[in-house]
């Protein structure tokens, strides 16, 4: 039997654990995937199994340049403190705030090299900044710490209040520095790309603050 080398990179790259094979597309739109493969691991400290959110995040980032990895997408990692969003909000790509029942409105900010790199709406509408009304809004190319000093202040306005009632950071940048906020949080998950016709999907997920397992759809192109 081939012999498996150690390390969460062996273990997306190889096919040497069980693998529990499923031929019934999933289709996204674009592009057409099928996922032709699953491997799911619950042991083996290597992998991660048993680490801490911090412990883990740290074997992602010495990984990062080996698996290709620039960002992270954290599930549930809701905002409900705005005070040290100054120093949060410089280590993750993206935020999206909006009342609680979802509206067309609801604000996406995207992030690159801590500077606004795109805001949208919900319904997909491209803005050159926001609040269209107020008289210091978010602006493109504005960097990460001004933007949190803004939204700090727009948060606390009646006007604007109901459009923070769920703020999510949705997207980490890997190569930033840890965010102790995600010792809450109960599930990450990336892409690996393989090949032009091979994606991995993978799912790490917590319990009681540890790695509990890790899941890899392995998806191709149709």
């Amino acid at each position: 039997m081939k012999k498996c080398y150690l390390g969460l990179l062996s273990l997306l790259m190889s096919s040497c654990l069980s693998i529990d094979l499923d031929v019934d597309p999933v289709i996204v739109d674009p592009p057409f995937m099928k996922r032709i493969g699953k491997v799911s691991i619950s042991t083996g400290r290597e992998y991660g199994i048993g680490l801490t959110h911090e412990q883990m995040y740290k074997k992602l980032q010495r990984d990062r340049d080996s698996l290709d990895l620039e960002y992270l997408n954290i599930v549930g990692n809701r905002l409900e403190n705005f005070d040290n969003l100054k120093e949060r909000l410089p280590l993750y790509s993206y935020i999206v705030f909006d009342k609680n029942r979802g509206t067309e409105k609801g604000v996406q900010i995207w992030m690159e090299n801590k500077r606004v790199k795109s805001i949208s709406y919900n319904n997909g509408e491209s803005l050159a900044y926001w609040p269209k009304d107020a008289l210091d809004p978010i602006f493109l190319g504005e960097s990460s710490k001004s933007v949190a000093e803004k939204l700090i202040r727009f948060q606390r306005k009646d006007k604007y209040a109901p459009y923070f009632e769920r703020t999510m950071l949705n997207i980490k940048t890997v190569k930033e520095a840890y965010d102790e906020e995600l010792d809450q949080t109960k599930e990450w998950y990336f892409g690996q790309k393989i090949s032009n016709e091979r994606t991995n999907h993978v799912y790490i997920r917590f319990e009681r603050g540890k790695v509990s397992n890790i899941v890899i759809h392995k998806m191709r192109k149709m």
